[in-house]
């Protein structure tokens, strides 16, 4: 890569860390001052094949895997969450989908309430804006730390709007509708299931 300042070209190596599978999911990673051996289940920074989100915030260095826990069913969806919090601790959980209220959420109830509603395959209905608000709140608060994303995503999307961005702006609404509908639907299927008992 060259870069330029003026009318001086500067060349400039570039060099990224390598990773090679040497026996049963554990990886060499190279990098440019060690070689270190790590297995991707026992250390929470390495991104994670096969899960339905796995990230590594690029400010926090928080990192976020997620999958369907085995306790999960269609009926009662659960996804695990691995991570690292703000304080720089370790966890997991377990979220149950079908409870998370997106006016009283952490950011990774959210992820996970949209990831759910992806995985569900409803056409034109990934709340992918969701996980962007998500993400910039990780930014300056904690993963489990509760926020009202009904108002983050209004108060979004009238922004877009005094740019100019009519369009994410709606989509912002929208995306905000289908999680609120998807709580509400499953709260009154709770409700209704106790009314006719």
């Amino acid at each position: 890569m060259n870069l330029t300042i003026g009318n001086n070209y500067i060349p400039k190596v570039l060099s990224y860390p390598t990773a090679r599978e040497i026996k049963d999911n554990t990886f060499q990673i190279n990098t440019s001052s060690e070689i270190k051996k790590i297995s991707p289940e026992e250390n929470v920074d390495n991104l994670r094949i096969g899960y339905l989100y796995s990230v590594v915030h690029c400010l926090t260095n928080q990192p976020l895997h997620m999958k369907y826990d085995d306790t999960s069913t269609k009926e009662n969806p659960v996804i695990l969450a691995i991570g690292r919090d703000k304080e720089g601790n370790n966890f997991t959980s377990k979220i149950y989908v079908n409870d998370v209220n997106p006016e009283n959420a952490s950011p990774v109830e959210m992820i996970a309430l949209s990831l759910h509603i992806r995985e569900q395959n409803a056409p034109g209905k990934e709340p992918s804006y969701v996980r962007k608000i998500a993400s910039r709140i990780l930014e300056t608060k904690d993963v489990h730390e509760k926020q009202n994303f009904k108002t983050l995503m209004e108060e979004e999307a009238d922004q877009q709007k005094r740019w100019g961005f009519d369009k994410i702006a709606d989509q912002y609404i929208m995306d905000l509708d289908f999680c609120l509908s998807w709580y509400l639907s499953k709260k009154n299927n709770v409700i209704d299931t106790l009314i006719n008992r």
